[in-house]
């Protein structure tokens, strides 16, 4: 029997979290913060409102280097488009977004050049000149969120509300390939391992699914919650017959058989009606024979005896089931049944993602963190979409059942744990356990995104409050079970 791994210890886990220092970033609340990994000496953040701040990361009392407001709505007041000339429209390179900014990231190994999404358009922005974006990419759908990719080549995929993903290339400014597969919008993505050409989605449909970026017919593997199930029931396989078979393998081609006029059935139209029916004698009832006075033949009353009430099949299988079977039924999402069925990740949408890298031999391709509205964190094994073996399933969490993309962080050994946004404070859990560490309450509303600083025991958080809060580690401090600022 292999062991898990001993839990080295940090200054996440020995240590206590003061709060550090906090500024209001934007008016309407933040939804997105990243921060530049080169020197992590920049923090972008992006607001509900569609707008984008640039601040210090050392200091955030310091004004913001620079403000990007919302983008100017393109429908012009008083009057249609048509009353006013071409010109009066507003430049699309100007301002951010319209609407809720979903992502900002900063380009690989870079501290000028970022990418943003929101509505329905990725935008690259310089930020030594952050005034209008470089260059504006129309994707002509909703953006949910923005991966960007940690390999040489800059590469972002856009996750899009008409259930698909979008490869975007950054360096031409243009999209190249299109990753079909869920039933439903796609609300977050989440790159591989470093270099790697692997990528994870979750969707509204509850599925969690895994791509290589240079095959865009079909996804590699889906995850599924029961694939180390022992005693599950094997797939049931759907019989086609030759007529339907034939149909899917020539989808276009045309059918042999001809139609007739006899096989079309013609219903006459009737506008007399039952001068019954208005009184509501046409229908028999208890001690009724169903007809009016003084017509029709007599009859006796309850002559047919009453059908026997069919048995309560299911009832009684749900019955003989135990708890335990009876709350994966109301709980947890659906066993696959069928061979053609997609396995269901999450009961409801996946709104969130993070990737962990491996840990050499034993973990060569890493763990995978998908959250739903469920109330349910989910690790994976990258490799197999099977559940994790060294960790937990699943635990449950206090997230938001708004079909709202949250972002979560997470940090590798020795600290493995995972900083989960849930309602008004940030939980900060074992990965290893799903124990709760400690529990950061200082926004008066909704938390919706956490980031870490590279590097250094930082992090930072926002909300709908539109307050930004910087946190730190204080290893010599005496440890404590919530931070609370009043």
């Amino acid at each position: 029997m292999l062991l898990p791994p001993p839990i080295e210890q940090s200054h996440w886990r020995n240590g206590a979290v003061t709060l550090a220092q906090g500024c209001q970033a934007h008016a309407t609340g933040v939804s997105t913060i990243s921060v530049e990994q080169r020197r992590g000496r920049l923090v972008l953040t992006g607001g509900n409102n569609g707008s984008i701040s640039l601040l210090d990361a050392r200091d955030l009392s310091k004004p913001p280097r620079a403000v990007v407001p919302p983008a100017p709505s393109r429908q012009v007041p008083n009057g249609t488009v048509l009353d006013k000339p071409r010109q009066s429209a507003p430049k699309p390179l100007e301002g951010g977004h319209n609407g809720r900014v979903e992502t900002v990231a900063w380009l690989p190994d870079d501290n000028v050049l970022f990418v943003t999404g929101g509505d329905e358009c990725i935008k690259i922005w310089d930020a030594s000149a952050p005034q209008e974006c470089v260059t504006r990419v129309d994707l002509h759908t909703q953006v949910r969120g923005v991966a960007v990719t940690q390999a040489p080549s800059a590469v972002a995929a856009a996750a899009l509300g008409d259930s698909t993903v979008r490869l975007v290339d950054l360096r031409s400014g243009r999209a190249v390939n299109t990753l079909q597969g869920h039933s439903a919008g796609v609300m977050c993505l989440s790159w591989g391992e470093h270099g790697s050409q692997r990528l994870f989605s979750g969707g509204m449909d509850g599925t969690v699914r895994a791509w290589d970026v240079r095959m865009g017919a079909r996804s590699l593997f889906l995850c599924d919650p029961y694939a180390l199930l022992v005693d599950r029931p094997p797939l049931k396989c759907v019989q086609l017959s030759e007529e339907e078979m034939e149909r899917r393998r020539n989808p276009f081609s045309r059918s042999t058989v001809p139609l007739k006029l006899s096989d079309m059935r013609y219903d006459p139209y009737r506008p007399t009606m039952n001068p019954n029916s208005f009184l509501g004698t046409d229908k028999a009832r208890a001690g009724h024979t169903g007809q009016t006075m003084g017509t029709g033949a007599p009859q006796l009353v309850n002559f047919n005896p009453a059908p026997a009430s069919p048995p309560r099949s299911d009832r009684e299988k749900l019955r003989a089931t135990s708890a335990a079977e009876r709350a994966r039924h109301m709980f947890q999402p659906p066993m696959r049944e069928y061979e053609h069925e997609a396995s269901v990740a999450h009961r409801g949408a996946v709104i969130s993602l993070a990737f962990l890298a491996g840990l050499g031999v034993e973990e060569p391709e890493g763990r995978l963190l998908s959250c739903g509205v469920d109330g349910q964190l989910r690790i994976w094994d990258a490799a197999t979409g099977a559940p994790a073996s060294d960790s937990p399933a699943s635990y449950e969490v206090e997230s938001w059942s708004k079909n709202i993309p949250l972002q979560l962080a997470v940090l590798g050994p020795p600290s493995d744990i995972c900083f989960l946004p849930e309602k008004d404070r940030i939980s900060i859990r074992c990965l290893r356990t799903g124990d709760l560490l400690c529990g950061l309450a200082a926004h008066t509303q909704e938390v919706h995104c956490v980031a870490t600083v590279p590097g250094r025991d930082e992090l930072f958080t926002g909300g709908n409050d539109g307050r930004l809060l910087k946190w730190r580690v204080e290893s010599n401090a005496p440890s404590a079970d919530v931070i609370c600022l009043d």
